[in-house]
């Protein structure tokens, strides 16, 4: 059968299902104006059906619904709930590329975009920390370096609401394979060299969030970070337990990020906190949603900066000058950026930083006055 007879064919078929669906209502087929979100799909479609890859499985999907409609599921040309049921993302192949994208309701916004949390994985191999956060246009993204090897790693989470979603690059002697995130189908693409980033991707059909995750790990460590994604909440609110004897709170304030603000340093939203002694002695701790604090990087960081421990992850402790003291890092828990500043010891800011809780609200500041506390004690 020729495309010209295909087409005449379908449209046949689908004109005598409708007819028969709503009966002596149609006296001829009725002219319908389709939305501009639905012909921009078909136009995109339609550019994609040039591609010879695409083009084969644009026509065996003609029959397929050329056998549905036959079978009486003519419902589906003119019922928009009977459409939400294909409303999914799909893995488009090309020569040398796999692409991912969402196809359906675009009235119908994704619960990521609804919910104030962020996503982001539990577990991470030892060795790794986190240098960046951020979500942009619905697309989160974090990135992981490990300080002695120099390997990266990224998390992405993509919400139906963006289009192309992501492309990735694969040469014919890597490997592709499926396998299982929690009971869910997913992708894994194997590098052919050791040692080369692996990609593994799957998509939450119920939420409709599409996940990758990249890196130098096997297949085993791969699945062993999807399965730990979760949610963490994104405007957190943290306040020290433990203060240096005096030093009381004297000001917070919230610089939120404003819509799709790109990361840069601490500049994507934060907030900070003052404390003093009263005696000249100042405290501040600065901590970010989102973040980019690449320059930390031993091979990029002009600052002479030693390695730490904070509760369980890893940090910097820098020595400033006039005997103000610096110590970074991000929580792998909360996926939060602290900066403390103050004139003390590694050991003494280590201590203040490991008090910080989560709080549901902050305490009233007039309830914060000068007083004292027993904590990391003076300097």
């Amino acid at each position: 059968m020729t495309e010209q007879a295909l087409n005449q064919l379908a449209r046949r078929v689908m004109l005598d299902a409708a007819r028969l669906e709503y009966g002596g209502e149609l006296e001829e087929p009725p002219e319908h104006r389709f939305s501009p979100s639905f012909e921009r799909r078909m136009e995109r479609l339609l550019r994609r059906g040039k591609h010879p890859v695409w083009y084969q499985a644009l026509h065996a999907a003609a029959c397929l619904l050329l056998a549905l409609l036959l079978s009486g599921c003519a419902v589906l040309a003119v019922s928009p709930e009977a459409r939400e049921v294909f409303a999914g993302w799909v893995r488009e192949i090309h020569d040398n590329y796999f692409r991912y994208e969402f196809f359906g309701d675009e009235e119908k916004k994704s619960s990521l975009l609804e919910a104030d949390v962020f996503y982001q994985m539990a577990y991470m191999p030892p060795g790794y920390r986190m240098e960046y956060r951020s979500m942009l246009s619905g697309i989160t993204i974090i990135g992981y370096i490990n300080d002695q090897s120099g390997n990266l790693a990224f998390f992405h989470c993509f919400t139906d609401q963006t289009s192309p979603v992501m492309q990735i690059a694969r040469d014919s002697e890597d490997t592709y394979k499926k396998v299982a995130v929690n009971g869910i189908s997913a992708d894994l693409y194997l590098d052919a060299e050791e040692g080369e980033s692996n990609i593994l991707v799957w998509v939450d059909e119920v939420n409709r969030l599409a996940f990758s995750i990249s890196g130098a790990f096997g297949e085993e460590e791969l699945l062993r970070m999807a399965e730990s994604v979760g949610t963490v909440p994104r405007n957190v609110i943290f306040r020290p337990s433990r203060l240096p004897e005096g030093y009381y709170e004297t000001s917070a304030e919230d610089y939120p990020v404003e819509e799709d603000q790109v990361p840069e340093g601490l500049n994507a939203g934060k907030s900070v906190l003052t404390y003093e002694d009263g005696r000249g002695g100042a405290l501040t701790i600065t901590y970010a949603q989102e973040f980019e604090v690449t320059g930390l990087r031993p091979d990029t960081c002009e600052a002479d900066g030693v390695s730490v421990l904070v509760g369980e992850d890893q940090g910097f402790w820098f020595p400033g000058q006039e005997g103000t003291h610096h110590l970074v890092w991000a929580d792998g828990e909360s996926g939060v950026f602290f900066w403390i500043s103050g004139p003390f010891t590694g050991e003494e800011l280590i201590q203040i930083g490991e008090s910080l809780e989560k709080r549901e609200e902050p305490p009233p500041l007039a309830c914060m006055g000068p007083r004292r506390a027993s904590g990391a004690g003076t300097h």
